[in-house]
């Protein structure tokens, strides 16, 4: 008898941790539990394609529209007390039942504020909120000063990242830029003079995300007795940490020498299945933000892979003219980058491969060209073997100038790709839309007071 009480105890116990655990729950956990995991994110990627133009507002609307709010609701009826009731369900089920159907109607109803009211803000994103316990948002007002406190820490944030940053990285991109169209035109002065610049832009842009993360650092302490806000400070700073961690990374790779760097590049497959050379960490690049950290992740793989094709070339030259020199009497030393003259065959090949010409498959590019680079820079015969069959090219047809013809065009299209992905006026547009947001936060605070 004392055995079946204590059972019975325990078990009305755990239905009531179930309760307290759903009530607590974060939106992040909410949509864990409902099997929705992707929710927020999926929302942030959406409102990314209206950020770069390619949809607009409405068209996000819509998709909320289908892809959540319509789904939540069925989700509410499939959740419904009356359903598990009518299924001879117990009064501890009913219970959490209707605790569950509660958090999603309130997840529901939050997201739909976000949309009708923030999601055309510059700098917003669902994601923000996602450690914030549901039930701290409280009414439509409670959501909308949230909301509006935390955009505006984002948009301070955002004139620190401006003085900071923006410049750095317009710069950079530029820079990177002009470096690649030289080293296609061979001109390697251009090239060299371009690359040192996109570099230096790169360090000071490092440098002021050092300073960020101390700001944040700051933020989050002051935010500590502050059970809205905190989370939201722990999630930028954890955010400003990983994409810090991914420039740590490239600027490791700056600082190495010429043989640490081969070893990077040359790596096997197996270790490489991303194909770049400055980070090698797979949940880093997922993981970088596909506006910032990303430009420069591939910027400057293709940087250094130019590099080392022109440290080959000129060592090629330098050889060749040294023992032209020797032999000649009078004979005046040059170097040039004239080097891509290519078989007929080849040249027919690259004119006709629409796979080299259009590509948009940013993972082949840099996967058709690390073959490419590792063959023709190092030597590397199953480089030679693999980038032959991804070309459906004849074995026998890639010899080492081919490879250099092959890998120009491979990387003018490389280019084009990285233009239209990261174009430098889009990140100017963004102050602009973080200057139209402040004025509307300020004529909220002001209606605000005067209600108050």
């Amino acid at each position: 008898m004392f055995e079946g009480n204590s059972t019975l105890i325990d078990e009305q116990e755990q239905k009531k941790d179930d309760i307290t655990t759903i009530d607590s729950m974060t939106l992040e956990n909410t949509f864990k539990l409902l099997k929705l995991g992707s929710v927020l994110s999926d929302l942030d990627n959406d409102l990314r394609e209206v950020k770069k133009g390619k949809k607009t507002i409405e068209d996000h609307r819509k998709y909320f529209q289908t892809e959540v709010y319509d789904r939540l609701t069925k989700l509410c009826l499939i959740y419904h007390p009356d359903m598990v009731q009518g299924q001879g369900g117990s009064d501890e089920e009913i219970l959490i039942t209707t605790a569950i159907q509660n958090k999603i109607i309130a997840t529901r109803n939050i997201l739909k504020h976000f949309n009708d009211k923030f999601s055309q803000e510059g700098d917003f994103k669902y994601s923000s909120f996602s450690k914030i316990n549901v039930n701290f948002f409280g009414n439509e007002e409670k959501v909308e000063e949230i909301t509006y406190a935390t955009l505006n820490k984002i948009k301070e944030l955002y004139d620190f990242k401006h003085d900071n940053f923006i410049l750095n990285l317009n710069g950079f991109l530029r820079s990177s830029q002009a470096s690649i169209k030289g080293f296609i035109a061979n001109d390697f002065d251009c090239f060299l003079k371009e690359k040192s610049n996109a570099e230096r832009y790169f360090r000071n842009y490092f440098n002021g995300q050092c300073m960020l993360f101390n700001h944040l650092e700051s933020f989050h302490k002051q935010c500590k007795q502050d059970n809205c806000m905190k989370p939201i400070a722990t999630q930028m700073l954890e955010e400003c940490n990983i994409q810090g961690s991914i420039l740590i990374q490239i600027e490791k790779f700056l600082k190495q020498n010429s043989r640490q760097r081969r070893a990077l590049i040359n790596r096997d497959d197996a270790e490489n299945r991303l194909y770049l050379s400055c980070i090698n960490n797979e949940q880093s690049y997922k993981k970088a933000d596909k506006d910032v950290a990303l430009a420069f992740v591939e910027y400057m793989n293709v940087l250094v892979m130019c590099n080392e094709i022109c440290n080959k070339i000129m060592n090629k030259e330098m050889s060749w003219c040294g023992w032209i020199s020797s032999s000649i009497p009078g004979f005046n030393h040059f170097v040039s980058m004239n080097y891509l003259i290519g078989s007929e065959v080849i040249r027919k090949i690259v004119a006709d491969n629409e796979i080299t010409k259009n590509s948009e498959d940013v993972l082949f590019l840099r996967k058709i060209s690390h073959y490419l680079v590792t063959y023709y820079c190092y030597g590397n015969e199953g480089s030679r073997q693999i980038a032959a069959d991804l070309l459906d090219i004849n074995f026998d047809l890639l010899g080492e100038e081919d490879a250099l013809q092959l890998l120009v065009q491979v990387i003018e299209v490389y280019l084009n790709y990285l233009e239209k992905e990261f174009r430098p006026e889009k990140y100017g547009r963004k102050h602009q839309d973080c200057k139209r947001y402040r004025t509307s936060y300020r004529h909220c605070c002001c209606r605000r007071n005067a209600i108050s």
